[in-house]
């Protein structure tokens, strides 16, 4: 499993050693009072999940990163054989 990581500004993948993940079937996504963070409060089919302030000056960073990993989840998709 791989981590997505920001820091100081720049994201990046880094392999993890937790092995388990929960599936996010839902979130609300809103900014702060200050207007300093995006807000993203996920949640599971059981529960809601912890919430997560993303500061505004690297949301952009996020953003683009997940469209590169979502388009390489979809190719690494493709290449497994179809299961029945």
């Amino acid at each position: 499993m791989f981590a997505l990581v920001i820091q100081d500004g720049v994201a990046f993948a880094q392999q993890s050693k937790r092995k388990e993940a929960t599936i996010v079937s839902g979130m609300t996504i809103e900014i702060d009072s200050k207007g300093k963070a995006v807000i993203i409060a996920p949640r599971s089919q059981s529960r809601v999940l912890e919430p997560l302030a993303i500061p505004v000056s690297g949301a952009k960073i996020l953003v683009d990163t997940l469209v590169v990993m979502i388009s390489e989840a979809e190719a690494a998709a493709a290449k497994q054989p179809n299961k029945p």
